[in-house]
């Protein structure tokens, strides 16, 4: 009898330990440690800013990007917040997708397009004055005609330094084209690039940040 009850009392705290972690994921819009974010951390917590029925994208203690009526905003502190883009169809519109915060900064890619182009860009915001500290196209090589561009990992430090994979093909050209890129104090660089390099395997850990290129693990440090 000793050991059922034991047996049920350790069944239910598992069951509970799991719907607390997803009721946090769900309200921080949070990803487990390990996915695309700060710092290999997404705070679940988030900034106490905007309005509490909108749907959370990114979160950390001092910052909250959220969408709302079709829209993106940011903000960090209450009073103050900041459209970025907006949710869904880019055609004739901006598209944010994907978002990540830091302290007051948010990373974004923001994706504009046609019926037969699409451009990406990165964009670091700080959400205190809504100044524009980075503003950098996702891909550098060239794509050709008919082209389209997307952010499919973006990490962020709280100094502005960021870094992403950007996915790039063209329909006429028959081209596919995955960089590696980070923006830190010395300028934009490309990492890597290759139709191998794995474009979900992006992380940063203090300044090093690592990626994978086919199976092999590829690093760099932020300066």
């Amino acid at each position: 009898m000793r050991r059922a009850v034991q047996c049920l009392v350790a069944v239910l705290a598992l069951a509970v330990g799991a719907a607390s972690w997803a009721s946090a994921r769900t309200a921080g819009g949070a990803e487990p440690a390990g996915a695309a974010g700060t710092e290999d951390t997404v705070s679940v917590a988030g900034a106490r800013c905007g309005p509490a029925s909108a749907r959370t994208l990114a979160a950390d203690a001092r910052a909250r990007v959220y969408s709302l009526q079709g829209s993106v905003y940011g903000c960090a502190g209450p009073g103050h917040r900041y459209r970025l883009g907006g949710v869904g169809n880019c055609i004739s519109a901006h598209r944010v997708d994907p978002v990540t915060v830091a302290g007051v900064l948010a990373a974004y890619g923001l994706t504009s397009c046609g019926v037969d182009l699409g451009t990406t860009s990165v964009i670091v915001r700080r959400l205190s004055d809504g100044r524009r500290l980075v503003d950098d196209g996702a891909n550098s090589l060239p794509l050709g005609a008919e082209s389209y561009q997307s952010v499919d990992s973006l990490v962020l430090r709280a100094d502005g330094d960021v870094a992403w994979i950007a996915v790039g093909s063209s329909i006429v050209g028959h081209t596919r084209v995955v960089e590696v890129h980070v923006q830190d104090g010395t300028g934009n660089h490309l990492l890597d690039s290759g139709a191998a390099v794995r474009t979900g395997s992006l992380r940063l850990r203090g300044v090093k940040l690592t990626w994978l290129h086919g199976r092999k693990l590829h690093s760099a440090t932020l300066r």
